[in-house]
């Protein structure tokens, strides 16, 4: 089925760390389940995952797949971790996490078509709650129906990350995420697509429908769509914030609703 490349300290049970893992020719498929990844299916939280990297094969499922982990717990870092390999299932898929809540993810690049068959796909992570993703980079193709990004699908904060794949879906689509939220001191900024986004409703280059304060976000990508289409975001739902030095540079396409930066303000 695959074997392991390389191997330095695999899964710390001590300190919860898991640092320094390369997988390749990998061909997972686990049927009914609901967390699985390579790495993990589950982590318990408080972990620190670094330097993981899945070369190459093809990982699928039902709900919360991931590259790396499927379902993350509170508080998990993912720092400098890789996924190459195709990530395929129904709900809560991306390639590196499926779904987690106030984790931190630095650095991580996915490299490996995501593919969802129902709702939240990201290339980074499929839903993510209370976290800020960081400094991601995905460059493989994202198709899903609701809450489908590059970078995200669902939820949280997003701070220089790039999107290079192309982005499908149904309602809430974007080039870095379908949805951003506001978390904490921090909100979306210095981010830029350069995937085609397509979609139907809520469609945007940077975000289907941005929920926070966003600055120096860049769409060079062109979006098409049917109502609240924009070439930074689709919805802009906050009215006591901000959206300040962005840039569209791409083809924008709909029907109502249509902005170069903003479909709709809300």
């Amino acid at each position: 089925m695959g074997f392991i490349k390389s191997v330095l300290d695999f899964y710390k049970l001590k300190d919860h760390t898991e640092k320094l893992i390369e997988l390749e020719g990998l061909g997972f498929k686990k049927i009914n389940n609901n967390a699985f990844g390579v790495i993990a299916g589950s982590d318990s939280g408080s972990s620190l995952i670094s330097n993981c990297h899945v070369l190459s094969g093809s990982v699928s499922g039902t709900t919360n797949i991931g590259g790396i982990i499927g379902v993350s717990s509170y508080y998990t870092k993912y720092y400098d971790c890789s996924n190459s390999a195709s990530i395929s299932g129904t709900e809560d898929v991306g390639g590196i996490l499926g779904q987690g809540e106030f984790d931190t993810f630095a650095r991580c690049v996915n490299k490996g078509t995501v593919t969802c068959t129902g709702n939240r796909v990201g290339g980074i992570c499929g839903y993510i709650q209370s976290s800020v993703i960081s400094e991601c980079v995905n460059y493989g193709d994202v198709t899903g129906q609701n809450y489908s990004g590059g970078i995200g699908g669902q939820g949280s904060v997003f701070v220089s990350c790039i999107n290079h794949g192309n982005i499908q879906g149904v309602n809430y689509v974007g080039g870095i995420s379908g949805t951003s939220s506001y978390y904490s001191n921090y909100y979306s900024s210095d981010c830029t697509n350069y995937g085609a986004v397509t979609g139907k409703t809520t469609v945007g280059g940077t975000f289907g429908k941005l929920g926070s304060a966003g600055e120096l976000l860049r769409n060079y990508g062109n979006v098409e769509g049917v109502s609240n289409v924009g070439g930074i975001s689709g919805i802009y739902a906050q009215t006591n914030k901000s959206i300040t030095q962005c840039i569209n540079e791409a083809n924008i396409t709909g029907t109502n609703n249509i902005g170069g930066i903003v479909g709709y303000f809300r």
